[in-house]
């Protein structure tokens, strides 16, 4: 069954005007270090399939200018999207897999909050664009981006690198978080 998405968490449609479906099956491939751009094309060349490798967006002071750069978040993973099962071993078959990740009782197609996880990734298009925050004494709302409204607490600014880690609430979980700022 698939689920539809109208809009990605980054602002706007995920895929240019496009309603997004999820596929049945979802996977997460633990590969090589900077071989993901490599092993994501090799996986959707052999089995016909999507992939994603999620990048997030960074200000860098380059020369005394700052500029947005993209970067990788998870290094090493890849997930990939079908609409048919595909055969772990077979992605293992893929140059510089090391593994398909898998749950205690040999599932390899994501469920639960991985599952949630990945769908977000793949409606974001696999990129997170940078997130504002409006400061309020030692608490922060999160004004813009993928992470739009969410509250949390400031632990550390680096104004030089106009940078603030923020502990946000995330399901249960407190998430330390890197931010910029204007």
């Amino acid at each position: 069954m698939h689920t539809r998405y109208d809009s990605c968490l980054a602002g706007g449609p995920a895929r240019r005007g496009e309603a997004l479906f999820m596929p049945e099956y979802i996977y997460c491939v633990s590969c090589m270090t900077s071989s993901e751009t490599v092993v994501a094309r090799l996986i959707e060349e052999t089995f016909h399939v999507r992939t994603i490798y999620l990048s997030y967006d960074r200000e860098e002071q380059k020369n005394g200018i700052w500029k947005t750069i993209t970067h990788p978040v998870h290094f090493g993973y890849v997930f990939v999207y079908a609409d048919q099962p595909v055969n772990p071993l077979r992605i293992c078959d893929i140059e510089n897999v090391n593994r398909v990740l898998q749950y205690g009782d040999g599932e390899s197609n994501l469920s639960g909050e991985d599952r949630f996880f990945a769908e977000w990734v793949l409606q974001c298009d696999g990129h997170i664009g940078l997130s504002k925050a409006l400061l309020v004494g030692d608490k922060t709302r999160i004004i813009n981006g993928p992470l739009k409204d969410y509250e949390g607490i400031i632990r550390k600014i680096d104004r030089h690198k106009r940078r603030v880690w923020v502990d946000v609430m995330v399901g249960d979980e407190v998430k330390s978080i890197q931010m910029y700022f204007e």
